[in-house]
C-alpha cells in the first residue's frame, strides 16, 4: 500500500508541479531525492520534493566561488517542522 500511495502521489500531486515557475510555498514531508543533474534538481525543488545535487569530485577543483551571498536569499533554510 505504501508504494501505491508514493506513486499515486507522484503522478497526481508532485509531477504536475515539475513545470510550474515558482517553487511551491511548503516543502513536502518525503524522504527527497539525491540527483546528478542541474535540471532533474530543478525539476524537484518546484515541485516541492526535497533535493540533494551531487557533483562529481573530478569538479572539485574547477569550481570559484567570486562572493559570499546570504542563503536565506535564495534557499528556504527554516527547519523542516515548525
Amino acid at each position: 500500500m505504501l508504494e501505491f500511495t508514493a506513486a499515486h502521489q507522484y503522478m497526481y500531486i508532485f509531477k504536475p508541479n515539475f513545470a510550474k515557475s515558482a517553487p511551491p510555498s511548503e516543502v513536502a514531508n518525503v524522504v527527497g531525492a539525491f540527483v546528478n543533474s542541474i535540471n532533474d534538481s530543478d525539476g524537484f525543488f518546484r515541485a516541492g520534493i526535497p533535493v540533494w545535487l551531487i557533483r562529481p569530485a573530478k569538479l572539485a577543483g574547477t569550481v570559484l566561488i567570486d562572493s559570499l551571498v546570504e542563503p536565506r536569499d535564495f534557499l528556504n533554510v527554516d527547519d523542516a517542522y515548525n
